[in-house]
């Protein structure tokens, strides 16, 4: 015991000098699924914990043939949520196909936005440690439907539910703005709050209405250039977001601090009873760059 604590101890003191020296520059992406009664596309319902593979059609399914027809609330409800978060509404905006392949997408594509999203460069302020405010910027909120649900913590092989897809979302990328894991928490609470008061989301991560992928990457401080980053998906909780975000940043530290070099990776999940990043999940960010239509395509969900 007296040896684990006194590891323990030396290892607190290097995190604290390393963390004098350098900086995290995090920028979050976060899905708000929509509180509509139809899918963004077609007319099938969007009630939480229906049959599986029950709210389906041959629209959200991406048969031959079928014309989707934009869901009216889904366009209402991102313009309140661009008006709240100060951000500029483009007169045009078009739709894109992501590409990529995986059993929880019958089509083969989401659609999506890219070139032209319909809210950009806006704003929301969080409060700090020391009670000042401090501007996170927004690059972009667009529209795009959900994928289905893939299950794999059953004792049988992997299972999927495809009654998510379609299911209308809103996107919001943050700038590279949050520096602390703290930040990160308090820009997702304060993002909670206005879905929920605007009445378009109802902010329940573990049922995913609300999720959140991060992208980590540190620098010493006072340089400009970023490095590189790495992106943690599938969080399903604003402490959770904290805490992984403290590991991945003292990891990249760490492993900066022992001469090696951090690789852009996609890490899948964080374990949070030990800490731990999903290593056998993670992959590598070459992986995500899959043929695409006018978007960006990710390898996994």
């Amino acid at each position: 015991m007296t040896v684990t604590l006194k590891v323990t101890v030396i290892l607190n003191l290097k995190l604290m000098s390393w963390n004098e020296r350098y900086e995290a520059v995090i920028g979050l992406e976060v899905h708000a699924q929509l509180l509509t009664d139809s899918k963004a596309f077609c007319s099938c319902s969007t009630k939480f914990g229906n049959e599986p593979n029950s709210n389906v059609c041959p629209v959200c399914l991406g048969m031959p043939g079928v014309l989707p027809v934009l869901n009216k609330n889904l366009v209402e409800f991102i313009l309140k949520m661009g008006l709240a978060t100060h951000c500029t509404v483009a007169p045009r905006s078009i739709f894109a196909r992501k590409n990529y392949f995986y059993p929880d997408l019958p089509k083969g594509y989401q659609i999506s936005q890219y070139e032209e999203p319909i809210c950009a460069n806006g704003y929301v302020e969080i409060e700090l440690q020391d009670g000042s405010r401090k501007k996170i910027g927004i690059t972009r909120i667009h529209m795009e439907e959900d994928a289905g649900k893939s299950i794999h913590d059953l004792d049988v092989d992997t299972l999927v539910d495809v009654n998510r897809c379609g299911v209308p979302l809103i996107e919001i990328v943050s700038e590279p703005d949050i520096r602390t894991p703290h930040e990160a928490y308090q820009y997702l609470y304060q993002m909670k709050q206005i879905v929920t008061y605007l009445g378009i989301c109802d902010g329940n991560m573990e049922e995913g209405s609300l999720r959140c992928d991060a992208n980590i990457s540190v620098r010493l401080k006072g340089e400009t250039a970023l490095g590189t980053k790495t992106e943690v998906k599938n969080m399903n909780s604003f402490r959770f977001v904290e805490k992984a975000l403290e590991f991945e940043i003292n990891r990249q530290i760490a492993l900066i601090e022992d001469g090696g070099k951090v690789v852009r990776n996609i890490i899948m999940g964080f374990r949070a009873r030990n800490r731990r990043a999903n290593a056998l999940q993670r992959r590598s960010a070459r992986l995500s760059l899959l043929s695409r239509s006018g978007s960006r395509a990710r390898a996994c969900r």
